[in-house]
């Protein structure tokens, strides 16, 4: 499998950190939703989508099941896979796939797209979540005393 990440420009740090993620495609919907009407918002939009279609991807999987990602994954030109309409976050998103999935609701959303990772690929989510990233060297922390603690927002 070769994996491709499509996410917004804030988060592509994330992705890269992962070693089987092989490219990041970077999109600022956060940046173009504000100036939707200026020329070189669509220009970069236009190439986001010559970007992906220059791709060959056996399928797109969408796990956001929203409206937005699905429009998104549809510049792929691929068939996109994602959650079923019982199961998205905004159901008119299911539409757009051509293959869904049944996830339940109610668990947190790293369980839900793990979940539906598991059924895409056809494996079993594992008991133990690893998520196999790896920090650089230079982004390490150095001295921690154990136990430490991290807060993400």
């Amino acid at each position: 499998v070769e994996l491709h990440w499509l996410c917004e420009a804030g988060f592509a740090d994330i992705a890269c950190l992962h070693p089987f993620v092989k490219k990041v495609h970077v999109m600022k919907w956060r940046q173009w939703r504000k100036h939707l009407f200026q020329a070189e918002t669509w220009c970069e939009i236009g190439r986001l989508k010559t970007d992906l279609q220059a791709e060959s991807f056996d399928f797109v999987l969408d796990s956001q099941g929203l409206i937005k990602s699905a429009c998104f994954a549809k510049m792929a030109k691929s068939p996109i896979y994602g959650l079923d309409k019982h199961s998205a976050r905004e159901s008119l998103a299911a539409l757009a796939y051509s293959k869904t999935f049944a996830v339940p609701k109610g668990k947190n959303a790293v369980w839900r797209n793990r979940e539906l990772f598991a059924r895409v690929f056809g494996y079993t989510m594992p008991e133990t979540q690893v998520f196999g990233l790896l920090v650089p060297e230079s982004g390490r922390l150095k001295n921690l005393q154990f136990p430490y603690y991290v807060a993400l927002h």
